[in-house]
């Protein structure tokens, strides 16, 4: 069963989880990022701020109501900070993808409908969604679902996808994993097979235009330089690399800003709300 057969179109989005909302949406502003307006989930607590491109996006995600459900996002919160919460894959159909993964042997995935109301300028915008849920088994603990978009026509304007930093979209996210080969092992179930590359000990699966990079901790100072990994524990995303038009231009952008950074070969780094964030040259 290839990726066709789930229904699974690419990475939709990676998840952010955020203190403070404004102040994220301020910081990533400073790094050359133009967030869309505040997005407020139906029934629940939390709301988001979303990095938008062509194909995919970043969700900062924070608390606005403590006293709703808000799906362990306070405890997470107080537990580990800020950083990379969750994986997204598009999917074309969520029903279907839940039942080609149930097919390949991930038993009980859940189809949930969730909807946000996105404070427009020129109204207010109802986004709707339907999820296929893996439960932790099924994703060797890595925190991952797929969305189907049910109103993909206002989930994007063209203002929206304009950054000053030249930021095109996510390329990769690396994933700190005690146990890289079951990890991996689970992605090839989710994505199929034929997604999965390895060199040495690093696991590198596809989706669409991104990857998925799974490594453990003593292989990270290669991948990411100076990132100071969590101890060993469940998957953990710990880096996510943005694609760039122009690798100069976003220098000169996060330099004009004040924004410290540090050079490698080919890529810019740096580190923002508890993830280590790169900019790559995708021009």
């Amino acid at each position: 069963m290839d990726g066709g057969d789930r229904a699974i179109t690419g990475l939709d989005h990676v998840i952010v989880a955020v203190a403070d909302l404004d102040a994220a949406g301020a910081a990533f502003g400073r790094l050359g990022f133009n967030a869309s307006p505040l997005g407020r989930h139906e029934g629940w607590g939390t709301a988001n701020h979303c990095l938008m491109f062509e194909d995919d996006y970043v969700e900062l995600l924070g608390v606005r109501d403590p006293g709703l459900f808000t799906n362990g996002l306070v405890e997470r919160l107080e537990r580990e900070g800020e950083g990379l919460l969750g994986l997204v894959l598009g999917s074309g159909d969520a029903g279907r993808t839940a039942a080609a993964w149930g097919a390949a042997g991930i038993e009980g995935v859940e189809v949930r409908d969730l909807a946000r109301t996105l404070d427009a300028p020129d109204g207010a915008l109802r986004l709707r969604f339907r999820n296929a849920m893996p439960p932790a088994g099924g994703t060797a603990g890595l925190n991952l679902f797929a969305c189907e978009h049910l109103t993909p026509d206002l989930l994007r304007r063209p203002a929206w996808l304009h950054h000053p930093n030249g930021a095109l979209g996510i390329a990769a996210v690396t994933v700190q994993a005690a146990d890289p080969p079951r990890v991996a092992a689970a992605l090839g179930r989710l994505l199929g097979a034929s997604a999965l590359g390895r060199t040495d000990r690093i696991w590198t699966a596809r989706s669409g235009r991104a990857a998925i990079v799974v490594a453990g901790a003593d292989d990270l100072e290669v991948l990411h330089p100076r990132l100071d990994p969590p101890p060993d524990g469940p998957p953990r995303l710990v880096a996510l690399e943005i694609a760039v038009a122009d690798l100069g231009r976003t220098a000169g952008f996060l330099d004009l800003q004040g924004v410290a950074y540090a050079r490698g070969h080919h890529h810019l780094r740096l580190d923002a709300h508890g993830l280590r964030l790169e900019f790559g040259d995708g021009g």
